[in-house]
């Protein structure tokens, strides 16, 4: 008989804004990573590459949040918060950055090749609440939990993937080291 490892679990310790932008920037990198899988070698990656981008967009919005001051037991609610990504995204906290993120999908119109949808008709906003259907329970969880046909209802991620990329990179919306 063989013994199985022992791995300590980590600490049951909340991590702070910089954790969880860490932890968002590496959901959103494996999301862009099964994207081009999908496009290039046209694998059934949508929902898994679209479950993850949902992920790191909670985290990315969560991250801000706390750096602003928000506990966490604030963001588990799920009343409040809990993981409702289109809830958090159209939080007063977030008007600015949401302009300037719809702005920088709008930009792209020119570069963008099929089946990338036009942004000014569907819009971040838009795209995040029907992603939140397929992330959250209005769905029963679709895209964890798939029904039929899952992945032809899912929007396409590939530009809000380019927007939270560039939202991270810019100082205006970065978390601050150490926070």
């Amino acid at each position: 008989m063989t013994e199985t490892p022992d791995f300590p679990l980590p600490e049951m310790i909340d991590g702070g804004p910089t954790e969880y932008d860490e932890v968002a920037m590496t959901y959103l990198l494996a999301a862009e990573v099964l994207w081009k899988r999908e496009r290039d070698d046209h694998l059934p990656l949508v929902a898994p590459s679209t479950h993850l981008a949902c992920t790191g967009l909670e985290l990315f919005l969560k991250a801000r949040l706390l750096e602003r001051g928000y506990d966490h037991n604030l963001l588990r609610n799920r009343e409040r918060f809990g993981h409702n990504i289109h809830k958090i995204w159209m939080m007063t906290e977030f008007a600015a950055m949401r302009r300037h993120a719809q702005g920088l999908a709008e930009a792209c119109v020119e570069a963008k090749q099929q089946p990338i949808p036009d942004p000014k008709v569907q819009s971040l906003d838009w795209t995040i609440n029907h992603l939140e259907k397929l992330y959250g329970g209005e769905t029963h969880y679709a895209l964890r939990y798939p029904q039929g046909t899952t992945t032809t209802k899912v929007p396409y991620v590939q530009p809000l993937l380019w927007v939270l990329a560039e939202l991270i990179g810019d100082p205006k919306w970065k978390v601050r080291p150490g926070k």
